[in-house]
């Protein structure tokens, strides 16, 4: 939650903006006031889509079809004007954060707690289907956790099941992670659909990990279609049913009333009206007080500083905020971790019969603390009896780092790569020079738990670990491509592609490599992860060669190749067919490229941040190979690093500043100077509205909005003997997986 900004409306329709939430994909996410004192969530559509006659359209009819959704398990729609200069809709304000932050901040749930979300939710579809709807985009973010149970939020993208527009086969609407196997495939959608993402949700509230893999969207639906779920970590009693609604065949997925049982929800709390984990309640607690007090103030200030965070040894972290981005629907987060799309009634001032009082809401938020420790039975699985005191965890102050979930000690990081995340997996490339007594050059640690997993020894293997079809890590170990399981370490593959030769990058089905044939001749090869066999070998020009190093990115049908002597071209993966190449406009080391909104990024030139020129070129993904320089860092500048890109932004840091460009226009959003004067060695991350720099010890890691470039905390590890190395993490399911030195970090990004 961020103050108002002197650019924003004071008033919408008979409501007053009191503070930011967040922004959505429709347009930016306010928290508001009636002149009653109730408390709502208003989404502000976008300016250009304002504009748009067919879109407005097409906002009034799902506001209209969004309010026909009532129940205790929803946030329902309250008002709208699809009207107005700039239409905007509604919704009630949750006091609860979205289950991924809170997944993130506090862990998996519980058993009790997972079968009071899986009834909440199946209430919730149950009414969203009477309605006529399909909500089509259920997930983890559209969740909220309210002390009186889930909430689902969202219907956005929910479409009446009559429009027979909207339910024909080819649109595929929806969040690739939660699809259904016919969602994913472009079929026909129905309620059924959402049943199978309620089972994804659930894996993921009990697990943390996403049930088919969190590698790219090609990834991810090709598992959702083809591949079984992982299901490690689901509490044994859960199975059947989450099993039931995970088949890939609709027909034989349960009713959602069916799991919802005889008397929803409100059968299953029984008499202890709790259900939310100690630490999770609390937070709402402390976050309900603070909205009580809540005033719209007349212009932002000041903004706090930043505030270093703790690490614990191997422990779990504290209870910790912070403030994000909401859905399109109207959830924002609001630290210390809560957000959401509305409690009803809730404001200052003294209380009426229409509007709860402080101590009461104080109460009930608190009272959501109990374990839920009764009630009826969820679908085919018994409620199993037992119940826990709430614990109490601290709360962050506004620009305090999160702590971190935890730190395990593991051996020196390889400089050649960094952490890969995988299916609740970290793969880390160790380098086995400078931990010869460690016998392992890659190693496997369970992302929940901190455990090895499995560790693979040899002093050739070599490069960053690649995942391909989200289950297999691929590594060069000398002539030899290799292929394990992330989960269990078992070899899949074991193939001799040339020499030497190195692997750039893997999707569902294919692995794609640089190789030197006995001759010397480069070429580029996509290898069948099914078949083993050579999928196409492409050619290439002498001055494709990797040089110091090479690298890749994918984009659906293209793959996007960048070698170390200045070499760029763009191939069609089912063929390797050329869309087009840039030959002698790079310079080394190898540029990273990064795909987003169809443009290739890359970083040209040196990173030395005393030597040379560095800049970030932009290309068409579709070509022409042209480029169009974005950024630029002179000799002594502090070089420029490789970009990032989330939101319809590119981020990267260019000199001493980190700067955000817009991926529509091509303009710059905003540039900030860095405290520290991070140079070209630095390592950017972004997702879920936030941009992370990452560089020495002593730096830390920074974490800005990516909306606003306001400073939102630094993370430092505390240990003085690492000061002077390089961070390297990698952002996945809300958390940052950071290595210093030894320690490998698991922290909550937000």
């Amino acid at each position: 939650m961020e103050p108002l900004e002197p650019a924003d409306p004071l008033t919408l329709g008979p409501y007053r903006l009191v503070a930011r939430l967040g922004a959505g994909g429709m347009g930016r996410v306010y928290l508001a006031r009636s002149g009653g004192g109730r408390t709502v969530a208003i989404k502000v559509v976008r300016a250009e889509l304002a504009g748009d006659t067919a879109f407005r359209r097409r906002f009034a009819r799902e506001a209209a079809t969004a309010r026909r959704v009532g129940g205790r398990c929803t946030a329902p729609v309250v008002d709208a004007d699809p009207d107005a200069a700039t239409p905007w809709l509604a919704t009630e304000y949750v006091l609860g954060p979205p289950l991924d932050e809170a997944v993130a901040r506090f862990g998996p749930l519980p058993e009790q707690s997972l079968r009071a979300l899986g009834v909440g939710l199946a209430e919730a579809l149950t009414d969203i289907h009477a309605a006529g709807l399909v909500h089509r985009d259920l997930k983890p973010s559209n969740v909220l956790m309210a002390v009186d149970g889930p909430k689902v939020i969202d219907f956005g993208i929910a479409r009446a099941l009559d429009e027979e527009r909207l339910t024909s086969t080819g649109l595929v609407i929806g969040s690739p992670g939660f699809m259904s196997p016919e969602q994913a495939s472009g079929a026909e959608v129905t309620p059924a659909s959402d049943v199978f993402a309620l089972g994804s949700v659930l894996v993921f509230a009990a697990t943390g990990v996403l049930p088919f893999g969190d590698g790219p969207s090609a990834v991810q639906l090709y598992n959702v279609v083809h591949e079984p779920p992982e299901l490690t970590g689901v509490p044994e009693s859960l199975l059947p049913v989450i099993r039931a609604c995970l088949t890939k065949d609709p027909a034989k997925r349960p009713q959602p009333a069916s799991l919802a049982g005889e008397g929803g929800l409100a059968a299953l709390l029984g008499e202890s009206g709790g259900w939310l984990p100690g630490p999770l309640a609390s937070s709402i607690a402390s976050h309900a007080a603070s909205i009580m007090d809540m005033d719209a103030p007349d212009a932002p200030d000041h903004f706090p500083q930043p505030v270093a965070a703790t690490v614990r040894e191997g422990g779990a972290g504290g209870a910790g905020g912070a403030a994000g981005a909401g859905s399109a629907g109207g959830a924002g987060t609001s630290g210390p971790g809560a957000s959401g799309a509305g409690t009803t009634q809730v404001g200052g001032g003294p209380s009426g019969p229409g509007r709860p009082s402080r101590r009461k809401l104080l109460a009930a938020a608190i009272g959501g603390g109990a374990v839920v420790a009764g009630g009826a039975a969820w679908g085919i699985t018994a409620l199993v009896g037992g119940s826990g005191s709430p614990s109490t965890g601290p709360t962050r102050a506004p620009g305090q780092a999160p702590d971190a979930d935890w730190r395990t000690t593991v051996p020196p990081a390889s400089s050649a790569g960094r952490p890969v995340v995988s299916g609740g997996t970290v793969l880390l490339p160790v380098d086995p020079t400078a931990a010869p007594s460690s016998g392992a050059a890659v190693v496997a640690v369970d992302a929940a738990s901190h455990r090895t997993l499995w560790k693979k020894p040899g002093s050739a293997i070599s490069g960053q670990p690649v995942v391909g079809g989200g289950k297999t890590v691929l590594l060069r170990d000398g002539a030899q491509l290799r292929g394990y399981d992330a989960r269990g370490g078992q070899q899949r593959l074991d193939d001799r592609p040339g020499a030497p030769w190195q692997v750039l990058a893997a999707d569902a089905t294919a692995a794609y490599l640089v190789v030197r044939a006995a001759g010397g001749a480069w070429s580029l090869t996509a290898v069948d992860l099914s078949t083993r066999r050579p999928r196409w070998t492409k050619p290439l020009p002498a001055g494709g060669a990797p040089g110091t190093g090479a690298a890749a990115a994918l984009d659906g049908g293209s793959l996007v190749y960048a070698s170390g002597t200045g070499y760029l071209t763009c191939r069609a993966t089912a063929d390797g067919g050329e869309a087009w190449h840039a030959s002698g406009k790079l310079t080394s080391p190898a540029p990273m490229p990064v795909i987003a909104d169809g443009t290739v990024y890359v970083r040209d030139g040196s990173n030395d941040p005393d030597s040379g020129t560095a800049r970030l070129l932009r290309f068409p993904l579709r070509g022409p190979g042209t480029p169009t320089p974005l950024a630029t860092a002179g000799d002594g500048d502090g070089g420029v690093s490789a970009p990032a890109a989330t939101g319809g932004a590119v981020f990267v840091v260019a000199g001493r500043s980190l700067v955000a460009y817009d991926t529509a226009s091509h303009q710059q959003k905003w540039s900030v100077d860095l405290v520290y004067g991070i140079d070209g060695q630095a390592t950017v991350l972004a997702g879920s509205g936030t941009v992370y720099v990452a560089e020495t010890g002593s730096l830390g890691i920074q974490a800005f909005d990516a909306s606003s470039s306001k400073q939102l905390w630094t993370f430092r590890s505390g240990d003085a003997s690492t000061a002077s190395q390089n961070w390297t993490a990698t952002l996945s399911g809300g958390r940052l997986y950071a290595v210093l030195g030894t320690a490998l970090y698991r922290i909550p990004a937000k």
